[in-house]
This record gives C-alpha cells, sequence and structure tokens, in this order.
C-alpha cells in the first residue's frame, strides 16, 4: 500500500510502536528502495574503490540493509516525529550500520569514541551511545557527496557512460541486466530527467545542490555526439551517431555485442577517472 500522507506515516508508525508488524511492513515497503540507494551511496562513500570491483558488494550491501531494518524495528518507540522524519531515523541508523561494517572490517578509526577503562570494544560503545536523530547527517558527508557529483558528472566521461554510472552506483534497483532491459529504448534526455528525479528521492542533499551537480550532464544533451566524445577512437565507433544531438540518441545506440558488459565497463571507467581524480586533488 502506497502512503499519501505524513498522517498516515505517522499513525502506521504509533502502530508499529504497539508492536503491529503489518504496520511494520508497509513503512518497509514504503522506505525500503530510498534507503537500499542511502546504504549503497554510505557505503562507496566509506569504501571508494569498491566501485572498480563489483563480486560481493550487493551481498553486503543487503546485510547492512537488513541490520538497519532490524534496529529501526527495535527503536522504532524512540522515534520524535518533531525532532527530524521518519526518513531521517531510518537513515541515520543505516549509518551506524555501515560504521559498524566498517568498524569489523578496521576499515575506519574508532578511537575517538573509546573510552579509558571501560572494557568496551569500540563496536560495543558505538551500540550504546545514545544517538540522536536530529544529529544526522553531517554537512561534511553531504559536502562529500557533493564534491563528488561535481566531479562525476563534469569530467567523469562521455554521456552514456554516466548515465551507466549513475543508474548503476547512485541509485538503488538497478544493475546492468535491469539497465539493458528496461533502459535500453530510452532517450538519453529523458535518461537524464529520469536520473535527476530519482537521485533527489533518494539523496538528502537539497535541490539546488543537485542540479548544480547534475548542470554538466544536461548541457551535454544540447551537444552533437562528435562534441561529447573525448577520443578520436569513440568517434570511430560511434561513426554513425556524430551528427546527432545527444539528447536524441538512445542508450542502445552505444552498445556492443555484449550490452550488460558494456554497462559494467562503462561504469568502472567513470569511477577510476573520479577516483583518480579526486585522489589528484587531495595530494
Amino acid at each position: 500500500m502506497e502512503i499519501k500522507s505524513n498522517e498516515e506515516i505517522l499513525n502506521l508508525i504509533k502502530e508499529a510502536c504497539a508492536g503491529n508488524k503489518k504496520a511494520y511492513e508497509e513503512l518497509y515497503g514504503r522506505y525500503k528502495k530510498a534507503i537500499r540507494g542511502y546504504i549503497s551511496s554510505r557505503y562507496f562513500y566509506k569504501d571508494v574503490r569498491a566501485i572498480e570491483k563489483e563480486r560481493d558488494i550487493d551481498s553486503r550491501i543487503r546485510a547492512i540493509e537488513q541490520d538497519t531494518w532490524i534496529a529501526v524495528w527495535e527503536k522504532i518507540s524512540t522515534y520524535e516525529a518533531a525532532r527530524a522524519s521518519f526518513y531521517k531515523f531510518i537513515c541515520f541508523w543505516a549509518d551506524i550500520m555501515v560504521k559498524r561494517y566498517f568498524s569489523k572490517k578496521r576499515e575506519i578509526n574508532f578511537s575517538a569514541f573509546e573510552q579509558e577503562d571501560s572494557g568496551q570494544t569500540a563496536e560495543e560503545i558505538i551500540d550504546n551511545i545514545s544517538f540522536e536523530a536530529q544529529d544526522f547527517p553531517s554537512d561534511e558527508f553531504l559536502s562529500k557527496c557533493e564534491q563528488f557529483l561535481k566531479a562525476t558528472f563534469s569530467e567523469g566521461g562521455p554521456p552514456h557512460q554516466l548515465l551507466s554510472f549513475g543508474f548503476s552506483k547512485l541509485i538503488s534497483g538497478w544493475g546492468p541486466q535491469e539497465i539493458v532491459q528496461k533502459l535500453s529504448p530510452v532517450l538519453l534526455q529523458k535518461l537524464t530527467n529520469q536520473l535527476i528525479v530519482s537521485y533527489k528521492e533518494e539523496s538528502l542533499l537539497p535541490d539546488y545542490a543537485i542540479k548544480d551537480c547534475f548542470g554538466p550532464l544536461e548541457n551535454k544533451m544540447a551537444e552533437k555526439v562528435k562534441d561529447a566524445l573525448e577520443d578520436e577512437t569513440s568517434r570511430g565507433i560511434y561513426a554513425k551517431l556524430l551528427n546527432a544531438f545527444v539528447a536524441d540518441t538512445f542508450l542502445e545506440n552505444y552498445y556492443g555485442k555484449d550490452p550488460e558488459h558494456n554497462i559494467s565497463d562503462w561504469s568502472n571507467k567513470v569511477g577510476k577517472r573520479v577516483l583518480k581524480l579526486l585522489n589528484a586533488r587531495e595530494k
């Protein structure tokens, strides 16, 4: 059932707090796609090199997702509507579960949580902290997201590759197979619009920041394909498209013999370019 008003959401939360699992399942159905997208973005933020490898990432994200919803079920009685939206409340617990995952991998430093003679591990201390939903998200995280998006869509590659990366890495529910099956015969202009709308639904960045980040991709739609491609090799491969406007081409126009491989390859190429760019800026 689709929830159409904040009042309905609050009523479902009230019922869930009383132990009504059906109400909780309806809340889960309403937010699961957006929360999965958020967890994916947090995972790649913590381990940006994961962009370069596909193996086991989906199962890891699903494990974090499961832990998040278990925590929300256990903590839902602490939710206060006056302090934060329910979406932000769920995101808060998603953030905690991502931190726990990486603390187990020893890939982030939790020394700031350590207390002398506490007898607790960093993970145990995190579990016992009285977190406030209003403390989330941090300005630093949102700033990192904005920097990442700007680098991606300004210097990440040609439009068809950027769109492949955007759908497969920035929002939930779009693997190479789904992209090939459902998005192949769609104009790049429509794909751009769809990507922006979907990202707005799943992101905590303000709309004006998202518009600014996606601006370079929107501008590429008005170019001819020959101007949007970066090298002579690509221009040779897509010779029949060169005089068409990018907005009027279809994703399938850029495929080779193995479309799913094309989507994965393009997405990985964008990820590597952006990673290299961001690493160079930090030096």
